[in-house]
């Protein structure tokens, strides 16, 4: 028998949380005993012999250990729900950080481009003016550079087409 937390987080979708039940087939109906057996009077264990007294005693202490191993367990139950939650919550806040900063790349480049594109036409221009051969040569060097600079930080704004919809 499997237990599912479902565990919502800031960003994209939830994350599922599946807990199995690994007690045995035969034990999983087993009803708990009524009375504790910690809970017999001093009185009437005076009353037992040495062997009994022994034997009430390892009970007690098996019936302890279990306790305990079943509070650590829901103390690890609770400490991996925690894991999971802040390890869902770190990734949301990653992918978040990746979004704005590959954002804010591109709106650099594009604005540098743009500024790297409009002087190289001012170069051009006053090359053509003046009509130097070799300053209109290198201004239409800068030129293409820009252009190319503008093309390479266009094709980064855009999604690119092959990539699934599955991958995040």
């Amino acid at each position: 028998m499997a237990e599912n937390y479902e565990v919502e987080v800031e960003g994209e979708g939830s994350t599922e949380i599946e807990i199995v039940d690994d007690t045995p087939e035969q034990d999983r109906n087993a009803t708990p005993l009524k009375s504790d057996p910690s809970e017999i009077p001093d009185d009437e264990i005076k009353q037992y012999s040495e062997n009994v007294k022994k034997r009430i005693q390892h009970l007690k202490h098996g019936y302890h250990d279990e306790r305990r191993a079943k509070e650590e367990a829901q103390r690890e139950r609770e400490a991996a729900i925690a894991y999971a939650k802040q390890i869902a919550d770190e990734n949301a806040k990653l992918k978040e950080k990746l979004t704005t900063g590959e954002s804010t790349l591109i709106k650099t480049m594009q604005f540098a481009t743009e500024k790297e594109l409009t002087e190289a036409e001012r170069l051009y221009k006053e090359a053509l003016e003046s009509q130097d051969s070799e300053r209109i040569l290198n201004a239409q060097k800068a030129l293409n550079v820009a252009m190319r600079c503008r093309m390479i930080a266009w094709s980064m704004s855009r999604p690119p087409m092959c990539a699934s919809p599955s991958d995040d």
